[in-house]
């Protein structure tokens, strides 16, 4: 194994360091320069054999900033907490940077490019697009700025490139042989046998401003596998040029931080590995791309590993810019997996810790949805997760049942929440902070959009899973529609914890949405899943007959039912009224300590013609009956025991009635609420 050096301070204006003032043969005294990495122009890459070390020269991470500069305008509401779109720091185009977030005091990394807001830190709430969103910062600590000196200029690098816009970066074909890890690449060695306290940050300015790409590692997802990047603390690549894209290959994939320009209109920073990806900040104004392979997609190579059968994804920190982020995970097919020592399922590890972004995290199963697979997502303790409050939350797709599995664990909170104002006349209001599933607002999308899969008449299988609040699918349109299964992770439908379903449309004024599904996999009972009603979208309920309850009706909550109103109609058998009064009767047993109130209201149409004045049909808001409180109420039980005279019943003169029946949850608790009786019965 041979050793080469790189000093990628030679190609800055302030010049090498360890006392390096020159390009040589790649020793610690006489080092490369970062630009003899170029597959273009003065190349030493011919040197590099598989088994290789290099090493990039670095120094003690505060050796590159200055004092602390304040922020230039940092408005705050009552509470002490940013409340504007953005905050102000120092303008110096072209250089890097960073700050603390608030609290809890990790490092966020920017740098400045030429937009016209480029000077401005911006907060999650801002309308801007293609802008990077940072977390609350500590305006106590101020900006930390790197000097212009120590940054390395596009316009050296595009001319030692020979004016080309595409530049390869330590891209070899094979690395001599197509090993699995060819080359390691280290960083931040502050001598030539110690890399404590360093860093090594690779920055290159905007003072071409013009388009450029740059490639580390390859060019392509054909060329993973040859680089591990063994840099977990040592090691910033950056790039301020706005029209820009970036992209990095390897098998690990081990990173202080990966950044893009903060403004990059439609560009993408992209980081794809075969092994494990660790990277401290991933940050981009423009699109931010995770890729993960889980197989060899170019052919095996000499060394890779076929027992490897997990695979880890960590994102420490996220900076993201407008719309979402997307990971893209590829498992392998059966042809992969039979010429593998171990054909164990393959799992994908993706931990969010700390984000902040416009939108959230998609996440793709990128090649065949029949290929199995498994994925698992960590908000570990401590997460902070910040969004635009018009964003959904995070997102998976082609993500099947039957092939795939996905869990997730959610860890404890930052309590140091929320991080903006929220006073009502500040615009931090847009903001949406560690609210619903791991702080991103909505319950998540699933595997499949329910009603892309009815158009389609494709059968998806709805799921119940008391782990995964990603297992339950989503219905965007269907008022009406027919599943034909359901997979529950409990024992019956009497016991279910994880919701199947959410609705992402409103209904309206006494009207709600309804799934029935045929069958669960338990007992093969059938079950109708409902949404909310009166305007609010969000988790369904299920309806069931239950066999434990002498086959009754019951209403299972579920624990993110709370606080949204959910309403259903039956029709009523209407006994002679002409002598006598009638009564009400609504009778339901819930468990102890189940926090509901409950209405229902006696809804008619007259026997009369059709559109006459005091018969608007099909529901005239007149012909109700309205009981909004019940007649007694235990810790178990709710119970309308209502007269309707024969006088009322007279005037209102119905041909038709039905119940429409009302129930708000309270709280998180799990259970069956059990309909004893819903009639209307003859007071003799």
């Amino acid at each position: 194994m041979a050793i080469y050096w790189v000093d990628p301070y030679l190609d800055t204006s302030g010049g090498g360091i360890h006392g390096t003032t020159s390009s040589g043969g790649g020793t610690y005294a006489s080092p490369w320069k970062l630009t003899n990495l170029l597959r273009n122009g003065d190349s030493k890459l011919s040197s590099i054999n598989s088994g290789d070390e290099l090493r990039f020269k670095g120094l003690p991470f505060d050796d590159f900033f200055g004092s602390s500069q304040a922020f230039t305008e940092a408005s705050e509401g009552t509470d002490g907490k940013p409340s504007a779109e953005y905050w102000k720091h120092p303008s110096v185009e072209g250089q890097f940077m960073y700050m603390k977030k608030r609290h809890t005091g990790e490092r966020f990394y920017k740098n400045q490019n030429n937009d016209s807001y480029s000077d401005r830190l911006m907060f999650p709430n801002a309308s801007n697009t293609w802008h990077e969103r940072f977390p609350s910062p500590d305006k106590a600590f101020g900006v930390r700025i790197m000097p212009a000196s120590k940054s390395i200029s596009d316009t050296a690098i595009h001319t030692a490139n020979s004016n080309s816009s595409s530049r390869l970066w330590l891209y070899k074909e094979s690395f001599g042989s197509r090993s699995a890890g060819g080359l390691t690449v280290t960083a931040g060695w502050v001598s030539e046998t110690s890399q404590t306290g360093g860093m090594t940050i690779i920055h290159i300015n905007n003072d071409r401003n013009s388009g450029s790409s740059n490639y580390w590692g390859g060019s392509s997802t054909n060329h993973l596998g040859y680089v591990n990047w063994d840099c977990r603390d040592t090691l910033i690549i950056s790039a301020a040029e706005r029209s820009c894209s970036n992209f990095l290959y390897g098998n690990d994939v081990k990173l202080e931080a990966f950044k893009g320009a903060s403004y990059a209109p439609g560009y993408q920073t992209t980081c794809a590995g075969h092994g494990d990806i660790d990277i401290g900040h991933l940050g981009s104004g423009g699109y931010a791309r995770i890729q993960l392979y889980t197989y060899a997609n170019s052919g095996m190579y000499t060394g890779y590993d076929t027992s490897k059968h997990t695979f880890n994804v960590n994102l420490d920190r996220f900076s993201g810019g407008y719309s979402s982020q997307d990971l893209y995970c590829y498992y392998p097919h059966s042809s992969h997996i039979s010429s593998y020592s171990d054909t164990t399922t393959r799992t994908i590890n993706f931990t969010l810790n700390k984000t902040s972004g416009h939108g959230s995290w998609r996440i793709y199963n990128a090649n065949s949805s029949s290929y199995t697979g498994n994925l698992h997502i960590t908000f570990p303790d401590g997460y902070n997760h910040v969004k635009h409050s018009t964003y959904d939350g995070h997102t998976i797709y082609n993500f099947k049942p039957q092939y795939q599995t996905v869990t997730s664990s959610i860890g404890t909170p930052d309590p140091n929440v929320p991080m903006f104002s929220t006073q009502p006349s500040d615009r931090n209001s847009n903001v949406k902070e560690n609210s619903g599933y791991a702080g991103m607002g909505a319950a998540p999308n699933s595997n499949a959009t329910l009603g892309q899969t009815v158009g389609n008449n494709n059968n998806y299988v709805l799921q119940s899973d008391v782990n995964n609040i990603f297992a339950g699918a989503i219905t965007s349109s269907p008022y009406r529609s027919i599943m034909t299964e359901l997979d529950l992770a409990d024992s019956s439908l009497e016991d279910m914890v994880g919701n199947p379903l959410s609705f992402t449309s409103s209904p309206g004024s006494m009207s709600n949405f309804k799934v029935t599904v045929l069958t669960n996999n338990k007992d093969h009972r059938p079950l109708t899943v409902m949404s909310p009603g009166n305007y609010n979208k969000g988790p369904s309920i299920a309806q069931f007959n239950s066999p434990v309850n002498n086959n009754k009706l019951v209403w299972h909550f579920f624990n993110n039912n709370n606080a949204l109103e959910y309403g259903d109609n039956y029709a009523l058998q209407i006994p002679d009224y002409s002598t006598n009064d009638l009564k009400l009767n609504w009778d339901v047993t819930h468990p102890d300590g189940m926090d509901i109130s409950c209405r229902v209201s006696i809804v008619y149409v007259k026997n009369q013609p059709r559109n006459s004045a005091s018969n608007q049909y099909p529901i005239n808001s007149a012909n109700r009956f309205h009981f909004n409180t019940p007649t007694t109420s235990t810790s178990t039980t709710k119970v309308f025991s209502e007269t309707i005279t024969s006088t009322d019943m007279i005037a209102a003169n119905p041909k038709y009635m039905w119940a429409w029946v009302l129930m708000t949850k309270n709280d998180n608790m799990v259970g069956n609420v059990v309909f004893n009786q819903l009639d209307l019965t003859q007071i003799t």
